[in-house]
């Protein structure tokens, strides 16, 4: 019984873990250099550009890469451009 408990528990902090990693997301990603990754795969994805101050597609290879890689434009600008937002709803 205690094994299947601490199993349990185990698996219920990984996957809290993954969760929340994944889904929480700073302005401080938005900084870091677009990484396509590695792998075989070809997925469209969004990074933020600090020098053009926009949110632009690249080719994500399904692996590795950095936090600066968001499934949507809006995503990508709802974290990293949060002051055009806030002048679009103004």
């Amino acid at each position: 019984m205690y094994v299947k408990v601490v199993i349990v528990v185990t698996i219920i902090v990984i996957c809290l873990n993954f969760i929340c990693s994944a889904r929480l997301r700073t302005s401080d990603d938005c900084l870091r250099p677009m990484e396509k990754g590695y792998g075989l795969r070809q997925l469209t994805r969004y990074y933020y550009d600090l020098n053009m101050n926009s949110c632009l597609e690249f080719t994500y290879k399904g692996r590795g890469g950095n936090r600066n890689r968001f499934h949507t434009r809006e995503d990508c600008e709802t974290v990293c451009l949060p002051e055009a937002i806030n002048n679009n709803t103004n």
